[in-house]
């Protein structure tokens, strides 16, 4: 048996390797960016690099590093916003769960009403992804509505309970309360 040695990565296949784990782990999209002559088989193309030993070995080293440095990646993200998310179900705090599941939207390229902006492409999502974003939104709305709600200031019904600024068109802007 005849042992093959593999030959380095070319500057292509780096691009690639790096492309791929800054993009959120995406083979396709990773592909159609550093060969964009290609005009089509995103997909199987993406795959066909995956399966190959240096393109992973790439990717383990790549990510090593990074995590080395303490430098923050999509998945560290992910993973911290998902803590922060299940910490403030925990104490029924609606608005900090929609503003970390809101970070986790962001990370994906979720927050722009399927524009896409600076020629990126949106995220492809799975139909599990898909599913576990509607679970997450029904779970925060279900917060909202269970969650703690602030006292209503107590009201004599007069007319003096308004805020004079208000009436006077000098209101800061700010709520009180």
């Amino acid at each position: 048996m005849e042992i093959t040695k593999e030959r380095p990565l070319t500057n292509k296949q780096k691009a690639y390797v790096i492309e791929y784990c800054t993009n959120g782990y995406n083979a396709s999209q990773a592909y159609k960016k550093v060969y964009p002559k290609v005009k089509s088989g995103y997909n199987s193309h993406g795959s066909r690099m995956m399966a190959k030993d240096g393109i992973k070995q790439a990717i383990a080293k790549y990510m090593t590093k990074v995590e080395a440095k303490g430098e923050r990646t999509r998945e560290s993200l992910d993973a911290m916003y998902q803590d922060t998310y299940d910490q403030a179900t925990t104490l029924k705090q609606p608005s900090a769960a929609v503003s970390a599941t809101t970070g986790i939207a962001r990370l994906y390229g979720m927050d722009r009403d399927g524009d896409t902006a600076k020629g990126e492409e949106p995220v492809a999502l799975s139909k599990d992804d898909i599913e576990q974003l509607r679970a997450l939104a029904r779970s925060i709305t279900e917060h909202e509505l269970q969650g703690p709600r602030l006292a209503p200031a107590a009201s004599t019904g007069t007319k003096a309970d308004t805020t004079p600024e208000v009436e006077n068109g000098a209101h800061s802007g700010r709520e009180t309360g």
